[in-house]
């Protein structure tokens, strides 16, 4: 029995294309659709388009998880093993950014067996604009812990262990990852789709960028209203100049900061009661990129610990303050000043997914002490002789 994509009993998250409704195009990580059903059959029918390396769909079936390989381009029909009768519940997502896109053409089951209410769904939401490390790129690639990223052709990337997935599911909220492997903030830097680099700039807004698949077309901001921005931008900005480590003050470092400013300022007008949450990722970087942060902390953004946003009971109740989580224990201040030189693995996506979630009790920092820490920090840095973002990035999970 054929089930089209627009049966109301599918539940779908992600920024996705409905332009045809009975041919929706997965295009961001994380992108998933979800579903409940009777019986030992199921097939899934989906088209594929390639820009770049091996592609991938992710599914997790009765709790198990699993990948399926796409052809390059063109329809694939994915024959998923079920076991045993009765009920089962299969979430399949876009485990990619866009390497390439997926357009789920539906699925089948068994003659005369049922699709059953669908799964829950949070109310509670959540969005991020990030890079390679909020996608999940080489989440996978456990076993290169300490090393460089291996050489690879995306069977390493994995949204579903990527911090920012991590963290919807541990707060129980629904997730848009725009996220881009090699993305910068401006046009013209950055590793994605160099020499003539994209940034993110001109991705936020939109729901297909990549211009090898066509043009681009604008998202509905109506269409998904998050309680809590995350913004993981700057690490792909040093490339292929890192103006911000050789002058702070000179003319690009400025009108980065001022784009970056612009690019918050935009964010706040599509979802003005929004708590916005700025950082950098774990790789190593100089510490230049994210000490311009703080003044935008500091100026005009609400910024909270997305544990509270998202779960205390009377949001109205939060104050402008600032919040800092104190660290649960020793071992993860040292960890966090070791040099990651490479894209995180799960376990690392995963602390910082229980750091950002706020598992801790929250302690209200004024500016005079944040200031006060971020000179200590510099200090150790300066006496550690690491001044990379490895320790800034736990920084500014450790304040808010």
């Amino acid at each position: 029995m054929k089930i089209q994509p627009d049966n109301p009993l599918l539940s779908y998250s992600g920024r996705i294309d409905w332009n045809d409704r009975k041919a929706p195009v997965f295009v961001f990580p994380c992108t998933s659709v979800a579903v409940r059903f009777t019986g030992r059959l199921l097939r899934v029918h989906v088209r594929n388009r390639n820009a770049y390396w091996d592609n991938y769909l992710g599914y997790i079936l009765d709790g198990k998880q699993y990948a399926a390989e796409l052809l390059k381009n063109g329809e694939s029909l994915l024959e998923i093993p079920v076991e045993g009768d009765g009920e089962h519940e299969l979430l399949l997502f876009k485990r990619q950014d866009s390497c390439h896109e997926v357009t789920f053409l539906g699925l089948e089951i068994g003659d005369g067996e049922n699709l059953l209410s669908p799964p829950f769904k949070p109310d509670r939401k959540m969005e991020v604009y990030g890079d390679s490390v909020s996608a999940g790129e080489v989440s996978e690639a456990v076993e290169y812990v300490g090393q460089p990223n291996p050489v690879h052709n995306g069977q390493y990337s994995n949204s579903w262990y990527s911090y920012a997935w991590m963290t919807a599911r541990k707060l129980d909220a629904q997730i848009h990852d725009i996220a881009q492997g090699g993305i910068a903030l401006p046009d013209g830097t950055g590793w994605f789709l160099e020499p003539d680099a994209l940034g993110m700039e001109s991705v936020w807004d939109k729901v297909h960028y990549n211009p090898e698949f066509g043009a681009a077309s604008r998202w509905d901001f109506g269409e998904y209203t998050p309680q809590v921005v995350v913004v993981a931008i700057g690490q792909n900005d040093a490339h292929p100049v890192d103006y911000m480590k050789e002058d702070y003050q000179g003319a690009p470092a400025v009108k980065w900061r001022a784009g970056y400013g612009e690019f918050l300022r935009r964010l706040r007008g599509k979802y003005p009661e929004a708590h916005i949450v700025c950082c950098t990722t774990l790789l190593g970087h100089d510490a230049s990129w994210w000490s311009c942060l703080p003044s935008f902390w500091l100026s005009y953004l609400k910024v909270y610990d997305a544990y509270h946003l998202l779960c205390r009971k009377n949001q109205n109740t939060l104050s402008t303050g600032l919040l800092i989580h104190p660290l649960p224990c020793r071992w993860r201040l040292s960890l966090a000043y070791l040099p990651i030189q490479r894209d995180p693995g799960i376990y690392t996506h995963a602390f910082s997914a229980d750091v950002l979630c706020g598992n801790c009790r929250s302690k209200r920092l004024t500016p005079t002490r944040i200031s006060r820490l971020l000179h200590f920090v510099f200090f150790v840095q300066k006496a550690l002789g690491i001044f990379h973002g490895n320790f800034s990035f736990f920084l500014f999970q450790y304040i808010f």
